[in-house]
């Protein structure tokens, strides 16, 4: 457990630090801080499908099995976009609202939590196979 609590960790680092980099090479401060904000955000929304199963794939499980999950997840993914959007939200989190191009980034870079740590898995299979 505590192997893939560090992985995962180091993976949404990645994943929010390079939402970062993007944003400061290709707009401003204020939207790489946005962007990273947001990715680590919805890293966390998406990752919870994949801590259903420590072993299993999500593509095995499915995504729309567990109907409280997904209202949980869509709720928390207004509440962030909301933040975000609303004016007088935004200044009180010091983040901007994002275009197009800058949320699409976002949901990519928060949606490959899922294939990554489905990789790892794999490996907790077979490992798991061994004992």
């Amino acid at each position: 457990m505590g192997i893939s609590i560090i992985y995962q960790g180091i993976f949404q680092g990645a994943l929010t630090l390079t939402a970062y980099y993007i944003g400061i090479s290709n707009y401003s401060q204020p939207v790489a801080v946005t962007m990273a904000f947001a990715t680590l955000g919805l890293i966390q929304v998406v990752h919870a499908f994949n801590e259903r199963s420590r072993y299993q794939s999500i593509f095995k499980l499915g995504f729309f099995s567990n109907k409280y999950l997904i209202g949980a997840a869509l709720f928390s993914a207004l509440l962030m976009v909301g933040v975000i959007i609303t004016p007088a939200l935004n200044s009180l989190f010091r983040v901007v609202a994002l275009n197009f191009e800058q949320w699409s980034t976002v949901i990519l870079l928060s949606v490959l939590i899922i294939p990554l740590v489905d990789f790892m898995k794999i490996f907790a299979r077979l490992r798991q196979k061994e004992y």
